[in-house]
């Protein structure tokens, strides 16, 4: 009976000492910056889309997925571990990770953005270079029929 009022003290101590709060934004920072968070993220969702687009074609594509990720980690310079670590304390902080997907998003969409003006512009010239050949080969059956 002497054990519950121990446990019970013993627990609240612990409790009141910080030991039960999550950590606070402060060390989410120092393990990843938030930048730096965003930034692996951001590459992580762009890998998503590279690989559900490409199993529809190559469906051994998935048996790679652990290479592609460590070449995002690598080119981060962090581990694995390390942004698992940094992660599961940013998901503590739920209006921080709100930010941190919205800051992802408006990436994606200023990509997709630029995405499409460069394919606009390269419908472009070669619907350009179609018309010229196209004049070019009308210019040489003209000569042709003159001769």
């Amino acid at each position: 009976m002497l054990r519950l009022p121990f446990i019970l003290s013993l627990l609240l101590l612990l409790g009141s000492c910080g030991f039960f709060r999550s950590p606070g934004k402060e060390r989410c920072q120092r393990l990843l910056p938030r930048d730096q968070i965003t930034d692996i993220l951001t590459d992580m969702y762009l890998l998503e889309g590279f690989l559900s687009e490409r199993q529809n074609y190559h469906p051994q594509t998935r048996d790679s997925v652990d290479y592609y990720y460590a070449a995002i980690f690598d080119s981060h310079g962090i581990s694995h571990a390390d942004f698992r670590q940094a992660l599961d304390c940013y998901l503590l902080h739920p209006d921080e990770m709100l930010a941190i997907h919205d800051e992802i998003l408006n990436r994606l969409t200023i990509q997709m953005t630029e995405a499409d003006a460069e394919l606009e512009q390269f419908l472009q010239r070669q619907q350009q270079m179609q018309q010229a050949d196209s004049l070019l080969t009308d210019s040489l059956e003209m000569d042709f029929m003159r001769r």
